[in-house]
């Protein structure tokens, strides 16, 4: 209580501020030391098990890379379930091109074999020595360029599937 009319009285105490100030300093290096580890251990934790979906996506797509799986078919968490859609949509998407592609080829490798051997044919029939000597020339050739397009083709996948395509295309 103040009392009415008299100023307050001031006072100050002195003491030694070394020894709180050196257990703040403490204080403050144990709470970085703890709060840093368990940052640490939460980060690792994050890292091992929050990670693990995608770990498990990589490896999966390794599977489809070496031919042991055609799509992702793993229990994948909701929000992996866009990107694991996206990337079996894409691989279905890259097979029918490829299948297309090389149905096309052994499309056109069968239907140049037999024009092929009828211009063979022909040259040899031919009373034009010159028409002759250019047809026996480059109809090999043509024979070669293609069976090169079909080595490449068997070479991008499969090659067992493909070995009729290229005993088909020989002349």
């Amino acid at each position: 209580m103040t009392v009415v009319g008299k100023p307050p009285i001031p006072y100050s105490v002195a003491e030694n501020a070394a020894p709180v100030e050196a257990e703040m300093k403490a204080f403050r290096q144990a709470l970085l030391f703890w709060l840093g580890g368990a940052s640490l251990l939460l980060l690792l934790a994050v890292l091992r098990w929050g990670l693990r979906p995608l770990r498990q996506v990589a490896e999966d797509l390794g599977g489809i890379e070496s031919g042991e799986a055609e799509y992702l078919k793993g229990e994948y968490p909701r929000e992996l379930s866009g990107l694991t859609g996206s990337i079996n949509s894409l691989i279905r998407t890259g097979r029918a091109s490829r299948d297309r592609y090389r149905n096309s080829l052994g499309d056109l490798a069968h239907s140049l074999k037999t024009p092929l051997a009828v211009l063979l044919g022909a040259a040899e029939s031919a009373e034009d020595k010159k028409l002759r000597e250019a047809v026996q020339e480059q109809v090999p050739r043509m024979n070669d360029i293609v069976q090169h397009q079909l080595k490449r083709a068997a070479a991008s996948g499969r090659a067992v599937r493909w070995r009729w395509v290229l005993w088909l295309s020989g002349l």
